[in-house]
């Protein structure tokens, strides 16, 4: 029967942990996250506007 009522407890402590992974997780990589990203050329913007004609046409 104890086991029983240790395990919401147990339960809670593990939710809490993971929680208190993802927080660190999320601050330490938001400032680091686009430190490696290349400049963006105009040729790989070509076929957003194709994209955006393409989607809306079928939405219409």
């Amino acid at each position: 029967m104890s086991l029983v009522c240790g395990l919401p407890l147990l339960e809670c402590v593990h939710y809490l942990a993971i929680a208190r992974w993802a927080w660190k997780r999320y601050n330490h990589n938001v400032g680091h996250d686009n430190e490696n990203w290349a400049l963006v050329t105009i040729d790989e913007f070509e076929l957003v506007p194709q994209i955006y004609h393409y989607i809306l046409a079928n939405v219409q």
